[in-house]
């Protein structure tokens, strides 16, 4: 989704929605490089993921659903208007991960969780 921002002038924080004021995140430089590993929380405690920038464009569903908690915690924050995944974007993606040699054969392409499930984590709570 950081695809999405052409003009930012700072890093674009990519938004999804995991729903229950959960969301996952990346923070992204304007040349769409990673600046930091996947997160996932929630969407009142991701000051402290982007407290060392000042110039933040949000883009994807959670910056949509949660805008106004995120414009109270970032007063000067942007909004992107354009928060829908495109395919062009994730080629994009993948040329240029292909064009840095980083190439993945799709038989080993697991899937990585940033957080266990609802259930995991509530079995373990009342054990």
């Amino acid at each position: 989704m950081a695809y999405n921002v052409s003009n930012a002038t700072g890093v674009i924080c990519s938004l999804i929605d995991a729903n229950n004021n959960q969301v996952y995140l990346a923070v992204f430089d304007k040349n769409y490089n990673l600046l930091g590993e996947y997160t996932s929380d929630d969407v009142s405690n991701i000051s402290s993921v982007l407290k060392n920038y000042s110039d933040i464009t949000f883009v994807g569903t959670g910056s949509i659903n949660y805008k106004d908690t995120l414009s109270n915690i970032f007063r000067n924050a942007k909004f992107s208007t354009n928060n829908n995944q495109h395919s062009s974007n994730i080629g994009k993606c993948a040329f240029e991960k292909y064009k840095n040699g980083y190439t993945e054969n799709a038989d080993t392409v697991l899937p990585m969780y940033l957080k266990k499930s609802q259930a995991e984590r509530m079995k373990e709570l009342n054990g």
